[in-house]
């Protein structure tokens, strides 16, 4: 469908993502401690016992700062703090277990962040065998960890496959040097090829390439040689995400502002993107989400 540049225009605004409604901005922190209980008990009891529960959790270090990004994070080259962090987490996690009436079926848990590989090894396989211990897990549970190409080890790759993990996500974003100088990602593209085949020696079932399309200098033909570069490492997944300027909250996004593409250019940028993902024989699955036909 060809979209006519009015139209782009009159809906091309910042908005919240849809990963949730309400969406963030609209939620208001005035439940008190009974009201909140109560919730989390009559949620576990209804879905919970049976289905499983579902856990996110946040790690929220990066060593250094990549200038788009938009997520809650905390910028720090002290590995010191792993420890501290990962106890008060556990610290919540048990508050959990006193509400839930009966032993919890984990039916997934996802490491996200900020870099869950700013984490060594052996603090994730203490942290989560915590949760682990005190869980059921049911066994079509789905364990997944976003990893950052330039520190995700073999160690991570392994310490994690043995506690269940069996699908990462690189943050990619683009190939191109340009790119990456301006929004301060600078990652090899071979410590690209060694994570991803890391992963699958280390029995990883799926892995998901992010990309994102906006960014500062990027253009129809750099793109290209990002997906070319993507299908020869061929991922089972691939998220092809729009870059979402708002520097009002995230003042790192204005050193490159100027060099953004126009709202024209970047509309072209993602159907060029799109139609380069279906040529190289991936499924559209969802707002911005690829997936290769054989991938459950």
């Amino acid at each position: 469908m060809t979209l006519s540049p009015e139209l782009i225009e009159k809906y091309n605004k910042p908005a919240p993502r849809y990963t949730s409604y309400p969406t963030v901005p609209l939620w208001e922190n005035n439940l008190y401690s009974a009201t909140w209980e109560g919730l989390v008990q009559t949620a576990f009891d209804q879905f919970g016992a049976q289905e499983g529960i579902t856990l996110y959790i946040h790690l929220p270090y990066c060593e250094s700062l990549c200038s788009y990004c938009g997520c809650n994070k905390r910028i720090t080259k002290n590995h010191t703090v792993e420890i501290p962090y990962l106890d008060a987490v556990l610290v919540e996690w048990k508050k959990y277990l006193k509400l839930f009436n009966g032993k919890p079926k984990l039916a997934g848990i996802h490491l996200g962040g900020g870099t869950p590989t700013f984490f060594q090894p052996e603090s994730l396989e203490y942290f989560l065998s915590e949760i682990i211990q005190n869980s059921e897990i049911l066994e079509s549970a789905e364990f997944s960890f976003e990893g950052h190409p330039n520190n995700t080890t073999l160690a991570h790759l392994q310490t994690l496959s043995r506690l269940g993990f069996d699908r990462v996500s690189y943050g990619i974003q683009d190939f191109d040097p340009n790119v990456q100088q301006a929004i301060h990602r600078i990652q090899p593209l071979e410590k690209v090829i060694e994570a991803t085949e890391n992963a699958r020696k280390s029995g990883y079932t799926s892995i998901n390439f992010d990309l994102i399309y906006g960014l500062p200098h990027q253009t129809m033909a750099s793109l290209e040689d990002t997906f070319e570069k993507v299908a020869d490492l061929k991922p089972d997944r691939i998220a092809f995400y729009s870059y979402a300027h708002l520097p009002s909250v995230f003042p790192a996004q204005k050193s490159f502002e100027s060099y953004l593409p126009a709202d024209i250019e970047k509309r072209e940028l993602y159907e060029f993107g799109r139609k380069k993902l279906i040529d190289m024989g991936y499924e559209e699955v969802g707002m911005d989400h690829f997936a290769l036909p054989n991938d459950p």
